[in-house]
C-alpha cells in the first residue's frame, strides 16, 4: 500500500477532498474509505431520528475521516417550509409523497405498508448555495456530492447551480425510471441538467425490484456516477487542485483509462517529472492482466476498511475474498493486495 500512499500524495499534496453527503443515514459508502485521511464528509440528515442515529455512532465513524459533521437540514430549490413525509419504512422519507397508485400498478399483490405516510413533519428547506451562508460551513468549493434523498435529488442539484455545483467534479445520485413519488423527476431529468453543466455519465448501477419467474423486468432505479469533463475546468492555479482530485476520484472508482487520459492531456497542471511519476505508480498500481482490476480495487478498500475498524466480520469478509481467489496457499496471504 505504501506506492498507493505516494500516489495520494503526490496527487494531493497538501490539499483533501471535501465530500457531501445527502441523505446521509444510507451511509457513504466504501469508495472514499482509502484516502479517508485526506477526506473531509458534511453529511445532511433532515430525519431527526435519523439524525441522532448519525450522532451517536460519529465518534466510531470519526475515525474512517480526516473530519465528519453531520448537519440536520433539510435542502430544496427554495428557503420555505415544506412537509416531510416520513413513512413506516424511514429510509423511504422524502419530501414528496409516494405514488401508491403508481406502486399497486407495479405489483397489485404486493404488500406497500412500508410506503404509507407514518408521520409528518414541516421542514424549513435550505437551498444548497445558501448552506454556507446559514451554517458557517465552507461547501461552496466542495469536489463530490452523494445525493439519495428519495426523488429530491434534482431539486437540490438546482438550488446549488451558482456556486457548489460548478465547484463538483464529481457526483453520485440516486435516479428513478418510475415516479416512486409524486412529481418526482426521472433519469432523464436528471441525466439533461448534468449534462448541460459539464458531467459525462460514467457508471449506472441498475435496479430491477424481484423478478417473476424467467421474466424480464423493468429498471426501477439507479445509482448514477457522474465526472466533470476537464474541458470545463479553467486552467488557473486553483482549478489545478480540482484537476488532480477528479484523477484521484476516477481512480477510486475505477476508471483507470479516464484517470490517465486526464493526465497526460492536461499536462499543463503538472510538471514533467510528476507526470512521469504519476503514470508510472498508476501503472503500477492498478494496470496488470493476471487479476480482475475491480476485484482488486475491492480488495484494497477491504483492506483499508480494516485498518480503519479491524472487526471480525470485516476481517471474515476479506478473508472470503482472499480464499476464493488463492485456495488453500491464502493462508499465509499478507493484508496487503499482492504487487502493493
Amino acid at each position: 500500500m505504501e506506492r498507493f500512499y505516494n500516489l495520494v500524495e503526490l496527487l494531493l499534496k497538501e490539499n483533501r477532498v471535501q465530500v457531501l453527503d445527502v441523505g446521509a443515514s444510507g451511509g457513504i459508502g466504501k469508495t472514499f474509505i482509502p484516502i479517508g485521511d485526506r477526506t473531509d464528509v458534511v453529511g445532511f440528515e433532515p430525519n431527526l431520528d435519523e439524525h441522532a442515529k448519525l450522532e451517536k455512532n460519529q465518534s466510531t465513524n470519526k475515525n474512517s475521516w480526516h473530519s465528519l459533521q453531520y448537519l440536520p437540514l433539510a435542502l430544496g430549490k427554495i428557503k420555505t417550509n415544506r412537509p416531510f413525509y416520513i413513512l413506516k419504512s424511514e429510509d423511504l422519507s422524502s419530501l414528496l409523497r409516494p405514488n401508491i397508485n403508481l406502486l399497486s400498478e407495479i405489483d397489485p399483490s404486493a404488500d406497500l405498508t412500508r410506503w404509507q405516510i407514518k408521520t409528518t413533519s414541516i421542514l424549513d428547506t435550505v437551498p444548497l448555495d445558501e448552506v454556507q451562508n446559514q451554517t458557517g460551513h465552507p461547501i461552496n468549493q466542495a469536489d463530490f456530492i452523494k445525493l439519495d434523498t428519495q426523488g429530491s435529488e434534482l431539486e437540490i442539484m438546482q438550488s446549488g447551480d451558482k456556486y457548489v455545483l460548478n465547484s463538483l467534479v464529481g457526483i453520485e445520485v440516486e435516479v428513478g425510471f418510475l415516479e416512486f413519488y409524486k412529481d418526482q423527476p426521472l433519469f432523464s431529468d436528471v441525466d439533461l441538467f448534468l449534462r448541460d453543466r459539464g458531467f459525462d455519465l460514467y457508471r449506472l448501477e441498475r435496479y430491477y425490484g424481484p423478478r417473476f419467474g424467467h421474466s424480464s423486468i423493468q429498471i426501477k432505479w439507479s445509482n448514477a456516477l457522474y465526472l466533470k469533463n476537464p474541458k470545463f475546468i479553467n486552467k488557473d492555479k486553483y482549478e489545478e487542485g480540482k484537476i488532480r482530485k477528479l484523477i484521484i476520484i476516477a481512480l477510486l472508482n475505477g476508471f483507470v483509462e479516464t484517470a490517465l487520459r486526464i493526465l497526460y492531456r492536461h499536462s499543463i497542471f503538472f510538471t514533467k517529472d510528476e507526470k512521469d511519476k504519476l503514470s508510472n505508480l498508476i501503472n503500477d498500481i492498478f494496470c496488470f492482466s493476471s487479476n480482475s482490476f475491480k476485484w482488486r480495487l475491492g480488495i484494497l478498500k477491504d483492506a483499508f476498511n480494516i485498518i480503519i475498524s479491524p472487526s471480525v466480520p470485516n476481517r471474515f469478509k476479506l478473508a472470503k475474498k482472499v480464499l476464493r481467489a488463492y485456495g488453500p496457499k491464502a493462508i499465509n496471504w499478507n493484508i496487503e493486495p499482492p504487487g502493493l
